[in-house]
């Protein structure tokens, strides 16, 4: 389910542009704002016209308003599990998990255990344990792998309990698993000795902000976002996502862009563009990152549902302020949300640093003293957090608009509507 969560979010993320306080639209002619005669470091032509993405990075930031032990999910266990994994007629291999994280709310505790860290890549193999908060007898457990070529994803039947010992005078953490063992189909998973997770805590100190992580990504050859400053104040979006230019080592490597698997006499051979017409059900269409589910239909995402469709450029103290407008279609309600913008030699940057409840406050998510991202710390309540900074950063370069489409090409989220750092929250 926490998976799912994870690529739901990744729709849901469009909305980001709505994290400010509602006004009325401001068309903007971009000649600079704020009522001033101060001399500004940018005018409307400096930003007019096509701009294509060429990096982005995001960092989230925690403050505490006390000093607050958590669970150690940064740093690998003293002792990892290891699991053996057989996937069809291949040699058994054995995978070493390394890391565990923790995280509970009243009615659920997960256990995430993997190769790499929860706030980094995972890794090739993890396997989550979902357990009901007052009987650790009762628990649900999934199963990822992907070497090379093969791959296996899979319910752990088995794995039905745990035990979790926690120590707070000293700060250590103890999940013992079972031994267990599951097959479906021609895979096979298992772990042949009881096995002990140990590992302890660290302190978040009061007022010192805490960086859990920070995230670049550049843009790659499949995945392309531009950005038209129309000189009537406007902006056009377009976004293309071909799937068929992703040479994958596994399916992973499809199933992370929003693409599908293509297998050619049981091998992966390639990836292809999702068929988004072709899905009925609401959770299959919300899974891809280049569907949109609509009025009980699936179809292509609608690049321009709720992008930025305006532009204007404040002046602050000689500074220029790159105000995006946002309205939604549904309640004609307007929404800004002001940049730094830098913009030198053809090249463009712009930054914003906001709440993660200012955020997440418009996907309908409750934020209600920080309850929600609380749960991923093992140890931490949503009232001890005095703030969560999400930060992003976007670096275009001048370019044109494409003059034709690919047949291979479609529309997917525009990358400034879903900061990648936000993808670690609720996994």
């Amino acid at each position: 389910m926490k998976r799912l969560l994870y690529i739901f979010n990744l729709i849901l993320c469009l909305f980001i542009f709505t994290a400010c306080e509602e006004e009325e639209v401001d068309n903007g002619t971009g000649s600079g704002g704020g009522g001033s005669a101060q001399e500004c470091s940018l005018s409307s032509e400096d930003l007019e016209g096509t701009w294509k993405l060429q990096s982005e990075s995001s960092s989230a930031t925690l403050t505490t308003i006390a000093n607050i032990s958590v669970l150690d999910s940064w740093s690998e266990v003293t002792t990892p599990m290891s699991v053996s994994i057989i996937i069809g007629d291949a040699d058994p291999v054995t995978e070493s998990l390394n890391y565990l994280h923790v995280s509970s709310n009243d009615e659920k505790i997960f256990f995430f255990l993997s190769e790499e860290s929860f706030w980094s890549s995972w890794g090739n193999t993890y396997i989550e344990i979902e357990c009901d908060a007052a009987d650790l007898n009762s628990c649900s457990s999934f199963m990822s792998h992907m070497d090379g070529t093969n791959s296996v994803h899979m319910n752990l039947s088995s794995l039905s309990s745990v035990e979790w010992v926690e120590t707070p005078s000293n700060g250590t953490y103890e999940l013992t698993v079972p031994i267990f063992s599951d097959v479906v189909e021609s895979n096979t998973v298992s772990m042949d000795e009881e096995s002990a997770m140990s590992t302890g805590s660290i302190i978040i100190n009061a007022d010192t902000p805490l960086v859990m992580e920070s995230l670049t990504d550049v843009q790659d050859a499949w995945d392309q976002s531009y950005m038209t400053f129309n000189s009537d104040g406007t902006i056009s979006h377009y976004n293309t996502l071909d799937c068929n230019l992703i040479t994958p080592e596994n399916d992973n490597d499809c199933y992370s862009e929003g693409c599908a698997p293509t297998i050619t006499d049981d091998m992966l051979t390639g990836c292809s563009n999702v068929d988004c017409g072709s899905l009925v059900n609401q959770n299959d269409c919300l899974s891809w990152n280049a569907c949109t589910w609509l009025d009980n239909t699936c179809s292509d995402h609608e690049s321009n549902d709720m992008l930025a469709s305006g532009w204007s450029l404040n002046c602050n103290n000689g500074e220029s302020e790159l105000v995006l407008t946002t309205t939604d279609s549904g309640t004609d309600n307007s929404y800004n949300v002001a940049h730094d913008i830098v913009v030198s030699n053809g090249e463009m940057s712009m930054s914003i640093s906001q709440d993660f409840c200012n955020v997440y406050y418009y996907y309908g998510y409750d934020c209600d003293a920080y309850s929600g991202p609380a749960e991923d710390f093992y140890g931490l309540s949503g009232d001890q957090i005095e703030s969560l900074v999400i930060s992003s950063a976007y670096h275009y370069v001048v370019s044109e608009m494409p003059t034709m489409r690919s047949n291979e090409s479609q529309s997917i989220e525009n990358p400034i509507a879903r900061p990648n750092i936000i993808h670690i929250f609720g996994k």
